[in-house]
């Protein structure tokens, strides 16, 4: 169906497939991440080659309102309850080409009467009606049963949205301040914050601080709040180990008045680290660079 229609578009047309369930055995990810982890790679990978300014994909407004509240079942943040954005880099598959989402304002049946509209008939994929998928769940079960309790319920979610972006814009004003006034050093395989300076931060720009120096560090890992908890708690307790493991490969020690997060697999290896106790014990960090 894409290769008929882009023959009669005279359009250029590249098709590529994968084994996504072994992906996902492989990666430990359900066949919806996997898939979607696939289907961008290849996007980008072909973005790349062709110099593309974007990389453009038909997220909907209803779309929107399942992404949010996948979010919201997963527990997640500020950054996933505001949902998708109409342009976003997404580092983990490319740190310059953007994602462009310009039907994010269309509900989806504006774009079913479009296409009756002008004579487009739109291929359906019928694994969209099978609830052996969570988005399908959320979209067949999930959905109309709050708009029993709110017939405007995806509405409401969608003004949600767009009121917690103007907050997230905030939000990251700030934590750039932080970032500047906190981190002392930073390369591609750890960063190191002033600990005292650290310290001096409220607890909700710690828990970003941390996040974004590990997403900096692994643009792919998912950051969740017992991460953050666990970095934040030695943080700010004196008595706390001084080594915490995140997540993803990531760790987080404190040697004198720095706090460092690392990449354990950066080929830097450390031979001895002792804990800084409360009576001024120093931890000693002998390394060397792989």
């Amino acid at each position: 169906m894409v290769e008929k229609t882009a023959s009669r578009l005279m359009l250029g047309c590249h098709i590529d497939g994968a084994d996504v369930r072994a992906y996902a055995d492989q990666e430990k990810l359900s066949l919806e991440e996997a898939a979607r982890n696939l289907r961008y790679h290849f996007l980008f990978k072909l973005a790349r080659e062709r110099n593309a300014q974007a990389v453009a994909v038909g997220h909907t407004a209803d779309d929107q309102v399942e992404t949010i509240l996948m979010h919201f079942l997963r527990g997640s943040a500020l950054n996933g309850l505001k949902g998708m954005s109409y342009r976003s880099i997404i580092k983990a598959f490319d740190p310059e080409i953007p994602i462009v989402r310009p039907l994010l304002n269309m509900w989806r049946e504006e774009t079913v009467i479009y296409c009756a509209a002008n004579g487009l008939r739109p291929h359906y994929d019928s694994s969209n009606d099978s609830i052996d998928f969570q988005r399908n769940r959320i979209r067949h079960l999930l959905i109309p049963n709050l708009e029993s309790y709110n017939p405007k319920f995806r509405e409401t979610v969608l003004s949600m949205s767009q009121s917690l972006k103007g907050d997230y814009a905030l939000l990251m004003d700030m934590l750039e301040t932080a970032w500047q006034e906190t981190v002392m050093d930073a390369d591609q395989n750890s960063i190191t914050f002033d600990s005292d300076l650290l310290s001096k931060c409220s607890l909700g720009l710690q828990r970003n601080l941390v996040k974004h120096a590990m997403q900096t560090l692994r643009p792919a890992v998912d950051v969740n709040y017992s991460t953050l908890e666990r970095a934040v708690n030695a943080i700010n307790n004196p008595a706390h180990s001084s080594r915490v493991d995140l997540k993803g490969g990531l760790r987080m020690f404190r040697e004198s008045n720095h706090w460092y997060i690392w990449h354990i697999g950066c080929g830097i290896t450390v031979q001895s680290l002792a804990a800084i106790d409360r009576t001024g014990i120093c931890a000693t960090l002998s390394a060397k660079s792989g």
